[in-house]
Order: C-alpha cells, then sequence, then structure tokens
C-alpha cells in the first residue's frame, strides 16, 4: 500500500473449500473461539496485553516453577478481561498448553473466581484451588508422561521442560511420585502443605528419581512457556516476559527489526 497499490482480499478467506474457513466458522458458531479472540485491534491487544503483565508483576509469584499464587487482592479483583487473560496465560504456562481456555471453560474459571468461595477447580491440566491465602496455581497429577532420555538426547516434557540428558547413561523416570525435600522447600517457602504435596507429584520425574540418579546424572532442565515458544505475536511480548521472569526464565529477545504497522499500532 505504500506503493500506491490498492487492497486485494483473498476470495479464499470465504470459501468454505478451505479448512481454515469451516474451523474459523465453526469456533464462531460454538462460541469456543477461545478468550483471546474478545480483544479486538492491535491497540486493544497491546493494552491488555500491559495490563495482563501490570497485574502479574503486582499480584503473582511463583515458587520453585510448580505452583504460581495470586495474592488475595488479585484473587478478588481478577475477573476482568485483563485479570483473566493474565491468570489464565499463567496456567497455560504452568499446564504446559499452547493455547489459552475456551470461551466456556473461562466463563467457568471467572464464575468460580468471582464466587470468593474456597475450592477447587481444573482448567487446561491446571487445578484452580482457592483458599483464604489467595488462589493457588499448579499442574494436576494426570496424564503425565514417563521419561527415558538415551545419552545426549533432550525432549520437551509435558510441553512445561525442556530436558537434557548429558550424563552417558539412559535416563529413565516415571512421574507422579512425591520428592519430599522438594514438598519441604514449598511449604517453607509459604505454600500450603495439601498444595505443595499435589503440586510436587507433576513435577520433573528426574528431579524425585532418588538420591542415586538424581545426584549421579548431570541433567539440563529448562522452562518452557508453551504458549509462545513456537509462537510469540508481537502484542504478547511485554505479557510473555513478565510470565518468564515469574517462571525463573531468559526474557525473550526483541524482534530484529522495527516494522511500520508497529509504529501505527502504538508499540
Amino acid at each position: 500500500m505504500e506503493r500506491g497499490e490498492g487492497w486485494f482480499e483473498d476470495p479464499s478467506n470465504d470459501s468454505l473449500r478451505f479448512e481454515r474457513v469451516r474451523v474459523r466458522q465453526a469456533l464462531a458458531e460454538s462460541g469456543e473461539a477461545g478468550a483471546q479472540d474478545e480483544e479486538g485491534g492491535p491497540a486493544e491487544r497491546l493494552a491488555v496485553a500491559k495490563q495482563a503483565a501490570a497485574f502479574l508483576a503486582a499480584h503473582a509469584r511463583v515458587y520453585d516453577r510448580l505452583v504460581a499464587r495470586i495474592d488475595p487482592v488479585g484473587a478478588d479483583a481478577c475477573s476482568g478481561g485483563a485479570a483473566m487473560k493474565a491468570i489464565l496465560s499463567l496456567a497455560a504456562c504452568l499446564g504446559g498448553r499452547a493455547y489459552l481456555p475456551g470461551r466456556e471453560t473461562t466463563d467457568r474459571m471467572r464464575r468460580f473466581i468471582d464466587s470468593g468461595l474456597d475450592g477447587r477447580q481444573t482448567a487446561g491440566r491446571v487445578v484452580f484451588d482457592r483458599r483464604r491465602f489467595g488462589l493457588y496455581l499448579y499442574r494436576e497429577a494426570r496424564d503425565l508422561p514417563d521419561l527415558r532420555l538415551e545419552s545426549g538426547e533432550d525432549c520437551i516434557w509435558d510441553g512445561r521442560f525442556h530436558m537434557r540428558n548429558r550424563s552417558k547413561r539412559v535416563m529413565s523416570a516415571s512421574a507422579g511420585t512425591i520428592d519430599t525435600q522438594t514438598v519441604a522447600g514449598l511449604i517453607a517457602a509459604g505454600v500450603p502443605h495439601g498444595v505443595a504435596r499435589r503440586a510436587v507429584r507433576a513435577s520433573p520425574p528426574l528431579s524425585m528419581a532418588g538420591t542415586e540418579i538424581a545426584t549421579a546424572t548431570p541433567v539440563n532442565i529448562e522452562v518452557c512457556l508453551s504458549p509462545w515458544d513456537t509462537f510469540l505475536p508481537r502484542f504478547d511480548m511485554i505479557l510473555a516476559n513478565q510470565c518468564a521472569a515469574l517462571l525463573g526464565r531468559e526474557p525473550y529477545k526483541p524482534l530484529p527489526v522495527h516494522h511500520v504497522f508497529a509504529e501505527t499500532a502504538g508499540f
């Protein structure tokens, strides 16, 4: 358009011969498009991401990459669009999910949080555990994959952790057991006992595979941020970096170019 050329709409965008069109229409009709579809244009998406990042900075804390806590003030005021996006984005990281929950699930979680009642709900493989001292989020201990790594191999485990076996022997372990040392550390940091025990059941298996394996075998474990590691819209950069900071990971590198569109969108 900068060269004086007009806009031409690709007719395939409305043709039902293409799967992307059929899926888009089906999502719109079913109401399962997801919370992120309600944010509007570039300026609105950027504003929501900034507010969501600010909410997490003010009200969220993550313990040992396993448990997130939203303080009571944040838990009582998180039903708004930006706050819900913040909580659901952090939950997606803890659950190893690339996408936020759909609209129906989002509405259910909003009603649960708005009720102010203690209790537990699950969404996106994450337990939302509401207590007097805040809202706790942690991966539910089900459908956890077993692990087997040959020497020098690496893998993404459960969509949450990148693991590399630097030893000269095969590593194998089953998730779902409890590492009492990790539980004790969480409790000492202020995490409720029940939350700590349930969260540790979903922790990386190599961290609780027993003293001999855990200490004798060098393994690199790094946090993955499934919502953004393979595709990070510029709108979400500030929110992604806030989640990275909470989970103890380096921020994403800035884009190497600054597009004209970014200037008009207010980046």
